[in-house]
């Protein structure tokens, strides 16, 4: 019996030196994992931005998208637009992690959408306007139908917004070989858009652009869209513009681009873009996260592959803008929303990812 309490005593003395060995050279266990860093553009090298704008891809592998809104929910929904054929779609962060986990459709229908908009009537359920290849189209209760066409019958709808007058603007590109009518802005009753019966035809707000792309109400009311200045006739060197609207003004196409003459009778722009820019959406920014931003004007270049910030100043002079780099490195952005934090959503058609961009 002694033996054996020896033995015993001896193995765990060396158990115990052992250990004290592995412990002398390093052998620990662990440190537990630090926690995950928040995306940044680190984790996108090829995407530049302002400092501390952190950066995820909200949502990939969509096909084409190319409108944008947030929804009365709190949801984005997205217009795609692959080859022609479209359906609207809403992404849900579900654990509030910047991605979203989940993907709706909510219509199928109508071909080749591009801005979206909600209409929200004083009483009544909030509805999803699409401006679409056909015209406007309402979307109840995940029903798409053809509400207000476009006057001229040659353009498409590009986008659509509901103003601070309750009433709801759509921009037209022209379109077409040779010498077609010029693009426009189109303006719509709520009440018989949302009427249900034939589709009805809107009252020409503004003429005289070549394809008018985006449109966003500003905080004080007035009313920006862009154009596009490449086109029929071929003017390689024809700027885009920013516009701000006049209801009955003439905006020069296809008699002038850019800067219209002395003496034309047109209106000239608020900013020009550089030719091929193939300006797009845009958003008038509230400040609610990027405060340094707020009321500035985010515009997509998809030709460039940028957003960039537009600040509109007035001074003794009058108004005028400066144009700034934004956000750079995308591949073909058409689209910008802003979401209920404040964060930036831009649509990359091209890539077929929604970034959201925060801080």
């Amino acid at each position: 019996m002694p033996v054996i309490h020896l033995r015993w005593a001896a193995l765990a003395l060396r158990l115990t030196l052992l250990l004290a060995g592995l412990a002398s050279s390093g052998c620990q266990s662990p440190p537990p994992a630090a926690p995950a860093t928040p995306p940044s553009l680190a984790d996108h090298p090829a995407l530049a931005a302002p400092p501390d704008v952190r950066v995820t891809r909200f949502a990939v592998a969509l096909q084409e998208p190319t409108g944008l809104a947030l929804g009365p929910d709190g949801a984005i929904y997205v217009a795609e637009s692959a080859d022609g054929a479209g359906q609207i779609v809403r992404l849900v962060d579900t654990d509030g992690d910047g991605q979203a986990e989940r993907v709706e459709t909510v219509a199928v229908g109508p071909a080749a959408p591009r801005g979206l908009a909600w209409l929200a009537p004083a009483g009544q359920t909030p509805v999803l306007l699409v401006a679409a290849r056909a015209g406007l189209v309402v979307v109840d209760e995940g029903q798409p139908r053809l509400a207000g066409r476009l006057g001229s019958g040659v353009g498409r709808a590009n986008d659509v917004v509901v103003g601070i007058d309750g009433r709801v603007y759509v921009t037209e590109g022209a379109a077409g070989d040779g010498a077609p009518e010029p693009g426009a802005v189109w303006r719509f009753d709520p009440a018989e858009l949302l009427a249900d019966d034939e589709p009805m035809e809107g009252d020409l707000f503004v003429t005289g652009l070549r394809s008018a792309g985006g449109i966003a109400f500003s905080p004080s009311g007035a009313i920006y869209a862009t154009d596009n200045g490449d086109g029929w006739p071929i003017q390689a060197e024809a700027p885009d513009e920013l516009n701000v609207l006049l209801g009955g003004g003439d905006y020069g196409w296809p008699q002038a681009w850019g800067q219209p003459p002395p003496g034309s009778g047109s209106i000239g722009p608020m900013a020009l873009f550089p030719a091929g820019s193939a300006a797009a959406g845009l958003l008038f920014y509230s400040g609610r996260m990027f405060e340094e931003y707020a009321a500035d004007l985010l515009v997509a270049l998809p030709g460039q592959g940028q957003v960039v910030r537009v600040e509109i100043i007035s001074d003794a002079v009058g108004y005028h803008s400066v144009v700034h780099s934004f956000i750079s490195g995308l591949q073909r952005p058409v689209a910008v929303a802003e979401g209920p934090q404040g964060e930036i959503y831009v649509a990359d058609a091209a890539a077929g990812v929604i970034y959201r961009f925060w801080r």
